[in-house]
């Protein structure tokens, strides 16, 4: 039976109906407690007694409490057969676009809202299934999304079991659904196929278009022509229904409407994005009305279509082509991957990207920007730093220690040059020489494209506080190239011009912590994540005017290194990355229990075994330097610890004291210990300045240290004596290590495989488990291990005695995407294991962008 007005629910007085649907009915009540009015949804009785219906309409209970954001409708209480739940004042979507189309800028802000409300929910694991106008509220405060969790029925393969769910301000038709659920399913959900958040982005992309349009992207006259639309058909271009809509928005929507999920944008936060860039008018750039592409464009209706048709129209016309507006385009990773590195061909149509999956293991691949086709380069793995031969034919490449080159349009790689220890980038020039900057002093030297000997080309300056010299780029001349100067203090890092001879005295340009290339007339350099252009006179071998942005969203990776490219024709890319994370406090069982510290670019965490305290490492933007912060876990306070640039962070058995890393002059990272209160700081003079430090326990260190022979190798280093001891000397990828509690053992990753050696080492080793990850970590006791994998942290039992120790079976504790890092583990866990800090980014698989047409000289 239903409520009646007047009627009691607790503290909660019903006054009057708000609307009804098949999984409830919505009431106007008010919280006699708190003076306040509240909307409550009721389960009726006569489906309150199918077990089914009730254990959906639990789940969006569950589903809602762990939500909280500005663009969700909150939960405030539960009871029996009741939701007490945010009153929303204003209309739903579906009743305002029954008066038409909205504005442009209007339907952007929504766009956006209702993006960043779905990103929400997918960090949490939860996927709508119902997205539509009528679960969208239009209020004074903002858009708010209703219903989660009520559109996923106990039978997923029935898509007619996922259509009955959401209690809307609109009639139900006889059958108890809702008028217009099919037009905004995704077609996997129409087909009975996997369900996740790219159908949420689906329905976005419906939503979106209907906005814009006024009417919706699929229509039928019949529930069968409505799916057979959606399966088979395309809509009509945006552009061609409302002329005020930017081609580059017709873009957003079409690729959020792909029939493949797999075709889609991977992330709501990455649609956010997009559509932010467009509102703010910094982003995606419209095409001119009378642009020859836009013609072609209509005829098009895929999302794939769109974008081929606009990069291969670009890519033929740009020799001939005067005066056009650049166009923005997005350089979409492989699938479950996100773009580390990449570099345009300088003949155009091809990009060689380094992707790296969730584990940061990395490949090459390569996309053809005509077709929009993307294809792995077959063993690759490990692959980092690419660069094209000028002629497009070659990608070269660093593996390991060595230097390889494989043919661009296929075939396998060809060894040019080994032991070659760490490289900071690559460049090859018309004559086949390639050019390698070396670590240790070596310097930039170079080497035939088909092997032989090194020969340095450039000289380390020890009186200009130089280091190194990084990331040579070859002028147009093939003689001269640019490089970075590496030094002990970001004020003396300079960008300079050296000569291929080595016979020209260096020019140093101007103060830069990037790399630079030369590209259409200018100097393209990064600066505090903002990549600038500045014009350069060749002849006179330096810049001859104002820097200009580019972008102000440019990533980076480590050793100065900005993500950026461009070809020989006008064409410049660049890859985006938000460093910002948050550090969540979660339990066992991955429930949230709370929030540490703003949205800044965390890096590791480590915590303190009396579980009071927590040193987090956090990236300033400028300058670019780490520090570490102090955190009283009990009050929730935060002070910097060291005060100077500073990284990792290893707690003494009883908490007083802290062993850490920081910045030395002339180069490397001293170790060093101080109180936790900041009292009687010592350095350890003892401990290689060359590695990472990655545990400590008692007198011994275990360290990430690399040669010219290894990338990186682990091995243990007491404090007291300096002595050395290797553990890990292969040619794989060995860090991460961990030194068990009682000093006896040591665990660490070997290319994704994690490995337990005793400690002294004996040769006897055993794999953890078959699954990949990173990042090992101990509990307290020393009975259980855990680590990082693509789905989140697992955990191993273990139990030791003696000589021998054995791993349990391995389980999945806490499913969650952690902010990725080589070096340092992006979480931590509680003393007795209950609880975990973890590093969250919101977004991983991330587009870069070419921007076609770029260059002035090609305008």
């Amino acid at each position: 039976m239903s409520p009646v007005a007047g009627q009691r629910l607790g503290p909660y007085e019903i006054i009057s109906p708000l609307g009804a649907g098949g999984m409830g009915e919505v009431w106007r009540a008010r919280d006699t407690r708190l003076d306040r009015s509240v909307a409550i949804k009721m389960l009726p009785a006569d489906l309150a007694a199918n077990v089914q219906l009730r254990a959906r309409f639990e789940r969006e209970a569950r589903s809602i409490s762990q939500l909280s954001h500005p663009n969700i409708c909150s939960l405030f209480d539960v009871g029996d057969d009741y939701l007490v739940m945010e009153l929303l004042d204003g209309e739903s979507l579906a009743d305002r676009l029954t008066r038409g189309p909205l504005p442009i800028e209007q339907a952007l802000r929504i766009g956006i809202d209702v993006a960043s409300a779905l990103q929400c929910a997918h960090r949490s694991g939860i996927v709508h299934r119902d997205l539509k106008p009528g679960n969208v509220m239009l209020t004074k405060s903002g858009t708010k999304l209703l219903d989660f969790g009520l559109a996923k029925a106990s039978t997923e393969s029935s898509p007619g079991a996922m259509t009955t769910s959401a209690t809307q301000q609109l009639p139900l038709t006889e059958e108890g659904t809702i008028v217009g659920t099919y037009y905004y399913m995704s077609p996997e959900q129409l087909t009975g196929g996997s369900v996740d958040a790219r159908s949420d982005i689906f329905a976005l992309g419906s939503l979106l278009y209907e906005m814009v349009a006024g009417r919706r992207p699929f229509e039928g006259k019949t529930k069968t022509s409505v799916i057979a639309s959606i399966l088979d058909r395309d809509p009509t271009p945006l552009s061609e229904i409302n002329h005020a809509a930017p081609p580059p928005l017709g873009r957003v929507v079409a690729l959020c409407l792909a029939k493949d999920p797999d075709d889609r944008w991977q992330s709501a936060h990455d649609v956010g994005l997009e559509l932010s860039a467009l509102r703010d008018g910094s982003g995606v750039l419209a095409m001119t009305a009378a642009h020859p592409r836009r013609r072609l464009l209509r005829a098009l209706g895929s999302a794939a279509a769109i974008v081929i048709a606009v990069i291969a129209g670009f890519l033929a016309a740009r020799r001939v082509t005067p005066a056009r507006t650049p166009v923005h385009l997005a350089l979409i990773p492989p699938v479950g991957r996100t773009i580390a590195e990449f570099v345009l061909s300088p003949r155009g149509g091809l990009a060689a990207v380094i992707a790296s999956d969730t584990e940061h293991f990395q490949s090459l691949w390569v996309q053809d920007l005509v077709t929009g086709k993307t294809r792995p380069v077959e063993n690759t793995n490990g692959a980092r730093q690419p660069f094209f031969s000028p002629d497009g034919t070659w990608i070269g490449f660093q593996r390991d220690s060595s230097l390889y080159k494989v043919l661009a349009n296929n075939g396998s790689p060809v060894l040019v040059r080994a032991d070659l220890g760490f490289m900071a980038g690559g460049s090859w020039g018309p004559d086949n020489t390639i050019l390698v900057a070396l670590d240790d002093q070596r310097g930039v030297n170079r080497v035939s494209a088909f092997g032989g000997p090194l020969t340095r080309v450039s000289t380390v300056d020890a009186r200009n506080r130089e280091t190194r010299h990084m990331w040579p780029s070859f002028l147009p001349d093939g003689k001269h190239f640019l490089y970075l100067a590496d030094a002990d203090a970001g004020e003396d890092h300079f960008i300079c011009v050296g000569s291929l001879d080595g016979k020209e005295a260096p020019k140093r340009l101007f103060a830069a912590v990037s790399n630079a290339i030369y590209a259409g007339g200018s100097l393209i350099y990064g600066k505090t994540r903002t990549l600038l252009s500045q014009p350069f006179d060749l002849k006179r071998m330096e810049v001859t005017g104002e820097p200009h942005i580019i972008s102000d969203m440019l990533a980076d990776t480590d050793f100065h290194h900005y993500v950026f490219s461009a070809d020989a024709f006008g064409a410049i890319g660049f890859s985006t990355f938000d460093p910002r994370s948050r550090l969540h406090l979660v339990d066992r069982g991955g429930k949230e229990l709370g929030v540490f510290g703003e949205p800044a670019d965390w890096v590791s965490v480590s915590w303190s075994p009396d579980g009071r305290h927590a040193l987090m490492e956090r990236v300033d933007v400028e300058p670019r330097d780490a520090k570490l912060w102090l955190a009283d876990l009990t009050l929730r306070t935060f002070g910097d610890f060291s005060g100077v640039p500073s990284l990792g962070g290893f707690w003494s058995p009883d908490s007083t004291q802290v062993l850490y890393q920081a910045v030395q002059p002339g180069g490397g990272l001293v170790s060093a210990i101080r109180g936790v209160d900041g009292s009687g700081m010592r350095k350890l003079p003892t401990v290689p300045t060359g590695g990472f430090v990655s545990s400590w326990i008692g007198d011994w260190v275990a360290m990430e240290v690399s040669s010219q022979s290894n990338p990186a190798d682990v091995e243990v280093v007491s404090i007291s004596s300096g002595k050395r001891i290797p553990v890990a000397t292969t040619p794989a990828w060995e860090n991460d290590a961990a030194i068990s509690p009682d000093g006896r053992w040591i665990a660490y990753a070997a290319d994704g495989r994690i490995i337990i050696q005793p400690l002294p080492p004996t040769g006897a080793e055993i794999t953890l488990s078959s699954v990949l990850g990173v990042h090992p970590l101990w509990r307290a006791d020393g009975k259980e291990i855990y680590f990082v994998t693509e789905k989140g942290i697992m955990a191993v039992p273990i139990e030791a005695g003696g000589t021998s120790i054995q791993p349990g079976t391995p389980t999945l504790l806490v499913g969650v995407m952690l902010k990725p890092f080589k070096n340092r583990a992006p979480y931590a866990v509680a003393p007795d294991g209950q609880r975990f800090l973890l590093n969250v980014q919101d977004s991983y698989e991330r587009p870069a962008h070419v921007i076609l047409d770029w260059a002035p000289v090609f305008r």
